[in-house]
């Protein structure tokens, strides 16, 4: 008795751990059921795939879905919608939303307003503070916690740890993996002067910074890369349920420095802030 599946993709180059080549694929009950030769398989449906590739679903490590805090801009319904739109099947999410995502309570709430309402497997990034550094390696193995993010540079709220020692006591306090914004928050403050005039000021300035916690160049302790720390897969959530509204989508501003598009009068977008 020939193999039966809901829906057989014939024909396309599928993209796989082993390479990419022309094969088959049969889905049943919503899941990749088979991979290969399919040519005496049954279907309901059958797609002709030839001329085109088949992907793994991708897996997005940096997003920003603005909940809870600028849910005008993009919420994590909407957010994961267009996610999947584009074949991301996956995605962790930043701690700078408002609050930032920085205790254990701050944790739960994201991961409850996630479940039933996103339409992909997420997980959350914890954000590092002077205030919760001690706890990072309980808050890290939360459910739902992707790993560590530290700002380096100014950020949200008290997201900062800007000098070496700071960094040097999150890197001490955790066991899985940490994400840097690697900024120079000294030097982004010396050179604030250099901001092209109309650019709109932060909306949530940091306090100013003791001159006293900056490296001294003279010292020996010079600056080095932080090392990411190997570990398991992550934890991550399923998505389940439905939602009902639809996506919205958010475009990138471009590259271009904003003072060579000035001087070439090209037209270009506001980038919205991380």
């Amino acid at each position: 008795m020939a193999e039966s599946y809901d829906l057989i993709l014939k024909g396309g180059t599928v993209v796989n751990h082993d390479g990419e080549g022309a094969r088959d694929l049969g889905i049943h009950a919503g899941k990749f059921a088979a991979i290969g030769d399919l040519a005496r398989a049954a279907a309901g449906e059958l797609i002709d795939c030839r001329g085109l590739h088949l992907l793994p679903g991708v897996i997005d490590s940096h997003v920003h879905f603005r909940e809870p805090g600028l849910t005008h801009k993009e919420d994590l319904e909407s957010g994961s919608r267009g996610a999947v739109l584009g074949g991301v099947t996956a995605v962790f999410e930043m701690p700078n939303t408002d609050p930032p995502t920085t205790t254990v309570e701050a944790i739960a709430d994201k991961v409850k307003r996630a479940h039933h309402r996103m339409h992909c497997d997420f997980a959350f990034y914890v954000g590092a503070t002077r205030e919760n550094t001690k706890d990072l390696g309980e808050l890290e193995m939360l459910p739902g916690i992707a790993g560590v993010k530290v700002f380096m540079g100014s950020s949200t709220g008290s997201l900062l740890i800007e000098d070496d020692g700071g960094v040097r006591s999150v890197l001490k306090a955790i066991r899985r993996r940490a994400a840097f914004h690697s900024e120079d928050e000294y030097r982004l403050r010396e050179r604030m002067n250099l901001r092209v005039e109309g650019d709109p000021p932060r909306r949530r300035p940091h306090p100013p910074i003791s001159r006293s916690l900056r490296p001294n160049a003279t010292s020996g302790s010079a600056r080095s890369p932080s090392s990411i720390r190997p570990s398991a897969t992550p934890p991550i959530a399923k998505a389940s349920g439905k939602a009902s509204r639809k996506a919205s989508s958010t475009a990138s501003a471009p590259t271009t420095p904003r003072t060579r598009a000035r001087k070439k009068h090209i037209p270009i977008r506001r980038r919205i802030p991380a």
